[in-house]
């Protein structure tokens, strides 16, 4: 009778430690899953942008509907960078043809010229100058 209680006692404590366990290895595991969470949601939201191209202002470079991933943390651009940008709230994508110091001009025809030199790269459509518009702003 007595071993039948010790054994009863041993049985208990080790359900108990088994239990303990679980329990101590579903907490790391919920505590994993949050920080994981909390460092995709800093990554994706103040290191990386995810977008959707709305439109087809960079067409055929970047097409109505494609992902876009771009970095959010650089601050000097060089010619040629896609920039992701808003404007009156609307977000535009668009590619870098002049930095601050370069003159940019765009002749009736459409033809974009930096500093003297005409820009032939993947212009699909030429951009026309607006009426009422002087540069610089």
């Amino acid at each position: 009778m007595e071993e039948e209680k010790t054994s009863n006692i041993v049985d208990n404590i080790k359900n108990k430690e088994d239990k303990t366990a679980i329990k101590a290895a579903y907490k790391n595991l919920l505590i994993r899953i949050i920080v994981l969470l909390v460092v995709g949601y800093l990554l994706f939201s103040q290191v990386f942008l995810i977008t959707q191209a709305k439109g087809m202002e960079m067409f055929p470079a970047i097409k109505d509907g494609d992902l876009i991933i771009g970095f959010r943390l650089q601050r000097q651009y060089v010619k040629n960078d896609v920039l992701v940008y808003k404007v009156e709230g609307k977000q535009k994508i668009g590619r870098l043809v002049a930095r601050a110091t370069d003159v940019v001009t765009i002749d009736e025809d459409g033809t974009l010229r930096v500093n003297g030199t005409v820009q032939s790269g993947e212009i699909m459509y030429p951009t026309y100058p607006k009426e009422g518009v002087s540069y610089p702003y």
